[in-house]
C-alpha cells in the first residue's frame, strides 16, 4: 500500500529541484522502453533479447543522457556517475523480473514451449505482459507527478494503484485466463507480484518518498529499525505479523496468538565489504498429515508438536556459530562475511505461501516461502541502508555476492527459493549451497514417493497444501520440479549467466537420519533395503546432473550416517574429498568459480552395504 508516513531515505541520490522529477521520469520511460523491447524480442525473434540489442541500448543511453543533463554532482549524496549506475541497473533489472515471471526465467522456457501455438503465446504470456508494463508505467507516472507536487495524497494515489491493479487483473483473465497452466500463477498473483516492483522502483529514483508507505528500500529500515547487536553481535529482528504477513506455528490453544517470525543478521566486521553474504537457512524436518507415524521423517504434525514444540516457533532460535557459520577463517570461507540466519517454524520446507492445514488435533501454518523471502527482503533494504550511508555507489543489486545456503529441510529451502533470489529479489552473484537435500523420489513405493506427496502440498486438497506451486519457477512447477534432478535440470540452461550462478551441492551419499528417512526407510521394504534404494538413487541422479551448466558436487564417500555437514567445524575444514576439503570447494564459487569441479569418490559403500551398486557413470 501507499497510505501513511513513510519518510525520507528513497534513493539518497537526487534531491536538487530539477534532477530528481527528470531522473524519476527516465527511470519510468526507460523501464517502458525496455519493456517493450524485451517483449518484441519474443514476439519477433521467439528468444530473449540480446545484450547489444539497439532498442535496449538507445533507452539506456537516454536515460543517462536525461540524469547527466539535469543532474549536477552536488544534486544529491551520490555522484552522477553512481547515479547514473543506480537507475540504469534498476531499469534492467526490474524489467527483468517481470520478463522471467511472464515468459517463463530469462532464457524464456515458457515462450519457446508456447511459441509453436502462437495464439496461446500471444494471448497468454505476451499480451499479460503488456499489461502489467502498461499499469506500471501508469502507476509510476502517478507516483512521480505526486511526489513532484507541492503536496502528495497518498491514500488517493493508493485507490488509483488499487484501480490500475484491478483492471490489470480483468485484462489478463480476459487474455488468459489458465496462465496459471503456464506459469504457475494465478492472474491476481502475477499482477500483484509485479504491482510490488513498484515500491522498489519509486525508492530508487526518489530520495524522499513521504507521504508514500513503501515495502522496499531505505524506509523500510527507518521505519521499523533493527535492534542493536547482541553479545553474540546479531541483530534479532522480529517481523510483525500484521505488517508483513510473517507467521510461525499454528493457532491456540497448541500456540501463543502472538508468535511472530524473526530473523538474525550480523553485519560483516569492519574493513570487510557487507554487501559479501551468508544466508543461512534452518533445517528442522517436514510434515504433511497429523497422525504420528504418517509424516514425512515418521512423524506426523501432531506428533512432531508434542515431540519438539520449538520446531513451530522462531523467537527463542539462536543462529548456528559453527561450521559455515564459524567467524574463524581457518574453517569458514564466509568468517567475514555479513551473516543471516533464517530460522524454520512452518514445517514446509521454506516453500509454504501463506495457506494453513487445519487437523483436527492442531492447526500449522505454511508461511515458509513468505517468511524466508520478507526476511530476506528486509535484509535488502537494511544493506541498502547501510550501504549508502557509506557513499560511493551506494547500494545496487548487482553489488551484492551472495551465498544462499541451508541444511536439511533448509537445503530444500535453498534448492526450491535460488530462482527468486535471481529473479525477484535480483541478486545474479548469487550461489546456492543445498545440504542434506538431493530430494530424491522413491521409485520402489507409489504412495511414498517424492512425486506422489508433491502432488499434495503443490496444489492438493486441504490440509495438505501448502499452496507452494505459486513458488516453483515459472518455467518448472509441479511435482515433476520437487524431484532434485529434474529441477536441477530446469535450471541448468539460466545459471552462469555471470559466473557465480550455480548450484553447490552437499551431501554425504549415506544419509540415513535426514534425506532417507523421508520417503525411502520402512515404505514396502525393509531399513536396510531403503538405505540401499536410496544411496544408488543418489548416485543416478549425480551422474544425470553432474554435467549439467551450473551444477556441481561435493558428494561425500563416508559408510557411517551424516547429516548436514555444513554445521560442523570437521567437515567444513578437515576432510577432503578427491582431494580437496568442503571450505575450499566452497571458496572456489566465488574466488574461481569457473574452475569449480565435482568432488566424489566411490568410497566403500558397495562393501559395506551389499546391494549398493557402483556409479553408473565415470567420476572425475
Amino acid at each position: 500500500g501507499t497510505a501513511g508516513a513513510g519518510g525520507d531515505g528513497g534513493s539518497g541520490g537526487t534531491d536538487g529541484s530539477g534532477c530528481e522529477p527528470s531522473a524519476a521520469d527516465a527511470l519510468r520511460l526507460c523501464v517502458k522502453a525496455l519493456n517493450d523491447a524485451t517483449r518484441t524480442c519474443f514476439t519477433d525473434m521467439d528468444a530473449p533479447c540480446g545484450s547489444g540489442n539497439p532498442d535496449i541500448v538507445a533507452a539506456l543511453d537516454a536515460l543517462e543522457g536525461t540524469i547527466r543533463d539535469a543532474c549536477a554532482e552536488d544534486s544529491g549524496s551520490l555522484s552522477v556517475d553512481a547515479l547514473v549506475g543506480r537507475l540504469g541497473t534498476a531499469c534492467q533489472f526490474e524489467t527483468a523480473s517481470i520478463a522471467s515471471r511472464t515468459f517463463g526465467g530469462p532464457h524464456g522456457a515458457v515462450w519457446s514451449k508456447t511459441a509453436p501455438t502462437p495464439t496461446m503465446a500471444q494471448d497468454c504470456l505476451e499480451q499479460p505482459h503488456r499489461i502489467v508494463s502498461n499499469a506500471v508505467d501508469a502507476a509510476l507516472r502517478g507516483r512521480n507527478e505526486c511526489l513532484a507536487g507541492d503536496t502528495c495524497n497518498a491514500a488517493s494515489l493508493e485507490l488509483n494503484e488499487r484501480a490500475l491493479a484491478d483492471d490489470a487483473v480483468a485484462d489478463v483473465v480476459a487474455s488468459c485466463e489458465n496462465l496459471s497452466l503456464l506459469i504457475a500463477l494465478e492472474p491476481h498473483e502475477y499482477v500483484t507480484r509485479t504491482m510490488a516492483q513498484l515500491d522498489c522502483l519509486t525508492a530508487t529514483s526518489h530520495a524522499s518518498t513521504d507521504p508514500l508507505r513503501l515495502s522496499c528500500g531505505p524506509t523500510v529500515v527507518t521505519r521499523d529499525p533493527p535492534p542493536p547487536p547482541g553479545p553474540n553481535g546479531y541483530m534479532k529482528i522480529v517481523l510483525d505479523s500484521e505488517v508483513y504477513g510473517t507467521r510461525c506455528g499454528g493457532d491456540e490453544p497448541q500456540f501463543p496468538a502472538d508468535n511472530p517470525y524473526a530473523f538474525h543478521v550480523k553485519l560483516a566486521p569492519a574493513g570487510h565489504p557487507i554487501e559479501n553474504v551468508l544466508i543461512y537457512l534452518e533445517g528442522g524436518g517436514a510434515c504433511m498429515f497429523e497422525d504420528e507415524g504418517t509424516g514425512i521423517g515418521h512423524a506426523g504434525c501432531y506428533g512432531r508438536y508434542l515431540q519438539e514444540p520449538e520446531l513451530f516457533e522462531a523467537l527463542d532460535n539462536e543462529p548456528h556459530i559453527f561450521g559455515i557459520m564459524s567467524d574463524d577463517p581457518a574453517v569458514s570461507p564466509f568468517a567475514n562475511w555479513t551473516k543471516v540466519f533464517v530460522p524454520y517454524c512452518t514445517q514446509d520446507l521454506h516453500m509454504g505461501n501463506g495457506v494453513t492445514s487445519y487437523f483436527d488435533s492442531i492447526t500449522v501454518h505454511r508461511y515458509g516461502a513468505i517468511n524466508t523471502r520478507t526476511a530476506l527482503r528486509y535484509l535488502r533494504d537494511l544493506l541498502w541502508r547501510e550501504l549508502d550511508t557509506q557513499g560511493g555507489d551506494g547500494f545496487r543489486p548487482d553489488r551484492i555476492r551472495a551465498a544462499f545456503a541451508g541444511f536439511s529441510a533448509g537445503g530444500w529451502g535453498a534448492l526450491y527459493n535460488y530462482h527468486w533470489v535471481l529473479d525477484d529479489l535480483q541478486w545474479p552473484h548469487t550461489a546456492a549451497f543445498p545440504d542434506s537435500a538431493l530430494a530424491l523420489d522413491n521409485i520402489h513405493d507409489e504412495f511414498w514417493s517424492l512425486r506422489n506427496l508433491a502432488q499434495f502440498v503443490l496444489a492438493g486438497p486441504e490440509p495438505f497444501n501448502w499452496g507452494a506451486q505459486a513458488n516453483q519457477p515459472p518455467y518448472c512447477f509441479g511435482p515433476n520440479c520437487a524431484i532434485g534432478p529434474d529441477l536441477l535440470m530446469a535450471h541448468a540452461p539460466r545459471l552462469k549467466a555471470v559466473p557465480e550462478q550455480q548450484y553447490m551441492i552437499i551431501s554425504n551419499q549415506n544419509d540415513e537420519g535426514g534425506q532417507m528417512a523421508s520417503t525411502f526407510f520402512d515404505r514396502n521394504t525393509t531399513f536396510e533395503q531403503g538405505r540401499v534404494n536410496w544411496i544408488n538413487e543418489a548416485r543416478k541422479a549425480f551422474c544425470e546432473t553432474k554435467d549439467l551448466n551450473g551444477i556441481n558436487y561435493f558428494f561425500m564417500p563416508f559408510p557411517q550416517d551424516l547429516h548436514s555437514t555444513t554445521m560442523t567445524d570437521y567437515y567444513m575444514s578437515q576432510v577432503s574429498v578427491a582431494g580437496q576439503t568442503m571450505n575450499s570447494w566452497m571458496a572456489d564459487a566465488f574466488s574461481n568459480p569457473d574452475g569449480v569441479a565435482d568432488r566424489v569418490e566411490e568410497g566403500t559403500l558397495a562393501e559395506t552395504y551389499p546391494g549398493v551398486n557402483p556409479f553408473p557413470c565415470d567420476l572425475p
